[in-house]
Parts: structure tokens; sequence; C-alpha cells
């Protein structure tokens, strides 16, 4: 990473840790108390928050010429991170002792160590329909409309689902043991790869509807 981007990355990413303090002032008080901990310790965890990044920059840029003031940019990083929720659900069960066992990420202890295997699995699963309502919420206040709320949401459903994250994950466990062919695990890596990072600006077109 050039030093010349370092600047401009670490304004992103406190955009974006903004969006996720907000997001989750939204919606840990729909999940009960035991989800809470892990949750927030997931989500809230270090990191550099690329996803988001490209996320809402790539749709600043498709939308320069269509934006009225800066009162509602915060919805773009709030729309962004729900690509971060994914994330912190794909790291939490990827730690987890039936797949890669890591008591550590970052330095940091995993969810798991602190807060139980039952518990980070229950919230790594329930930050995907999470992520979901986030899309959906902050798509409506930027004024996608219904459709285009419904797009983002589906996009971003898809590859976190079966067909991305989720099947990947289930393809790491079921290859535990066994020679994978390169088909396989070509699969595998295309599921498991961040394909979710472009699903609100896909979904939403690049702009607003009016």
């Amino acid at each position: 990473m050039t030093t010349e981007t370092e600047p401009f990355l670490e304004v992103e990413r406190q955009k974006v840790e903004r969006a996720l303090k907000r997001a989750l002032e939204c919606l840990l008080p729909s999940l009960p108390e035991e989800l809470r901990g892990p949750v927030s310790h997931a989500v809230l965890a270090s990191g550099k928050r690329l996803r988001p990044i490209l996320c809402a920059t790539s749709f600043l840029a498709c939308s320069r010429e269509t934006l009225p003031d800066t009162d509602w940019a915060d919805s773009v990083y709030d729309l962004a991170v729900c690509l971060e929720l994914i994330h912190a659900y794909s790291l939490m069960h990827d730690d987890l002792p039936c797949m890669d066992d890591a008591a550590l990420r970052r330095g940091v202890p995993t969810p798991h160590t602190v807060y139980g295997e039952a518990a980070t699995m229950r919230a790594g699963i329930v930050l995907i329909p999470l992520a979901g309502l986030q899309a959906w919420r902050s798509a409506g206040r930027l004024g996608l409309g219904p459709q285009g709320c419904g797009s983002v949401v589906r996009i971003l459903s898809q590859a976190a689902g079966v067909e991305g994250m989720v099947g990947g994950q289930a393809m790491d466990l079921l290859g535990e043991g066994r020679a994978l062919s390169r088909e396989e695990l070509n699969e595998l890596h295309r599921r498991k790869s961040p394909s979710h990072c472009g699903s609100p600006t896909r979904g939403s077109g690049g702009g607003r509807t009016r």
C-alpha cells in the first residue's frame, strides 16, 4: 500500500467505523442479550474496512452528479457497512473450532473464546439477516425506492447465502480430510471470495431513483 493512499484510506476507515457504530445502535436492541456481546465483539474488531470503503467510494463516484448535498452522505456508508456485517459473520464462523479453530485474530481473542461456541455460532448466523435489514433501511434513506431496495437485498443475500459465503463455508467443512479436485477448490474459493463487495452498488444501479 503506497503512502499516497494511506491518508485517504484512514479517513474513509473512520467514516466506516462511525457507520458501524450507528448500525449497531439500531440493530442490537432487536437481539437477545446473549447475542449482543459476540455481535459487537466481531463487528467492531479492528480491520482495514476495505470492502465498505470500495463500495462507498464506488457509489459516490457513480452518483456524484446526482448528489444534492452532503446531508445524506452518511447513508452511503450506512449502506456500505452491510458488507462488513457479512464479513464479520464469516470470520466468526471461520474461527470456530469446527473450522480453523483460531483463538486469536489480529492479536485479539476470537468471539467463541470469549462468549462460547454456541452463542458465537448463533450471533454469526443472525448477522446475515441483520445485514439485509441494514441494507434495506439505508437504501431507502438514499431514495432508491422499493424496487431498488429489494435489488440491493437480493444481490447481497445471494452473495452471502448458499450461493456464496455460506455455501463456501459448507464446502470447506465437507472438504475436511480429503483432497479436493481443482474444480471443487476453485468453486470453494469463488464462493468464499468477497464477491459481495459490489452488491449494494450493483443493486442500486449506482444512483437514486426519482
